[in-house]
């Protein structure tokens, strides 16, 4: 008899155990979706693009302004035999795209034509020659006062200089432009040396291949400019 109770608490004792494990299961806390909403886990941050304090390094460009009342353009026209003529012009707006490193990688150049100015002549013969350059025969400064150079390529050579693909646009006229552009003794500064055919542009006055002027009445059909940019 006492074997069959023993056996009864034994069996009853087991079923108990296993009916506890069963109810701790179900009772264990399941996350929701919510929950995984309000405590979403951490992402890592990839420090690739960032600088030795873990800021974001940009490689964006820097626009910088020109200083237009530093910055200089002088003009040379000559005859296609004899004389010469040199002036200046005025920049009337710029600037330029810099990394921060200070590596040129653009810039828009506006260009004030009405400031056309001649300085190796004096008095009456100066006002002639400046108002026939502004006039139709040239660069017609009423209707088209404004010249524009917008770099689309820029190139640095060993030289530490820039090659520099523009597109340059006098009298509504745009044409491609390549040149030189290099850094200048004075900090912030750069300076370029560019030989721009007037024909190409509609300005065509007196042009050897382009009128009957001939000899010492003709004029080349080429003009250099001397810049130089300080930002």
């Amino acid at each position: 008899m006492r074997k069959i109770i023993n056996i009864f608490l034994l069996t009853a004792f087991l079923l108990c155990y296993s009916v506890e494990g069963q109810v701790k299961k179900k009772d264990k806390p399941r996350t929701s979706q919510t929950d995984k909403k309000r405590n979403p886990k951490k992402t890592i941050t990839s420090n690739a693009n960032k600088g030795k304090r873990g800021k974001v390094v940009s490689k964006k460009p820097v626009s910088y302004p020109i200083d237009i009342q530093s910055s200089s353009i002088q003009w040379t026209g000559k005859k296609v035999i004899g004389a010469s003529h040199q002036g200046v012009l005025s920049f009337k707006s710029g600037h330029l795209f810099l990394t921060k490193e200070g590596k040129l990688k653009g810039g828009r150049l506006l260009v004030d034509m009405t400031s056309i100015e001649v300085l190796d002549l004096t008095d009456n013969r100066k006002n002639k020659l400046e108002e026939h350059l502004k006039s139709g025969d040239f660069f017609a400064t009423k209707e088209y006062p404004v010249a524009t150079l917008v770099m689309k390529g820029v190139t640095e050579k060993p030289n530490k200089s820039y090659q520099v693909q523009a597109e340059m646009t006098i009298r509504g006229v745009t044409k491609p432009i390549t040149f030189s552009l290099s850094p200048a003794i004075a900090n912030r500064s750069f300076q370029a040396s560019l030989s721009i055919d007037r024909t190409e542009y509609g300005v065509s006055f007196a042009a050897e291949s382009f009128s009957d002027y001939l000899g010492d009445k003709a004029i080349d059909k080429f003009f250099s400019l001397n810049v130089t940019i300080i930002y």
